[in-house]
């Protein structure tokens, strides 16, 4: 029998995996940047860990977007996503979340 994807309900064969509740959502990442370039301010200070809406003219609404935004890519359980769906989410979050070279430091040791 078959599973189906939490995130499109589509069947998949794929085992159970921790993923958020919802996949990126690129409507709401391309509002994030448009509002960005619209107050003139970079992303992060809508959307980063450091942002603070305090200062900035957002509006009620898009305040409500981004908090339940918010739950719904950072809140993880098990559940089962479908290879399409992993493919898609992995696109957005490159393209949207793109992992700094200087954050990629590791070292091997020798086991010899």
């Amino acid at each position: 029998m078959k599973n189906r994807c939490s995130w499109c309900t589509l069947p998949t064969n794929l085992p159970v995996v921790f993923a958020a509740k919802s996949p990126l959502l690129e409507w709401l990442e391309k509002k994030i940047d448009k509002n960005a370039v619209s107050l003139d301010v970079h992303r992060d200070d809508i959307w980063g860990e450091n942002a603070d809406w305090s200062e900035l003219q957002l509006g009620d609404k898009l305040e409500s977007e981004l908090i339940a935004y918010d739950e719904l890519i950072t809140t993880i359980t098990r559940k089962y996503i479908c290879e399409k769906c992993l493919i898609e989410d992995q696109r957005l979050s490159d393209m949207y979340y793109p992992i700094p070279e200087d954050d990629m430091d590791f070292t091997i040791d020798d086991l010899t």
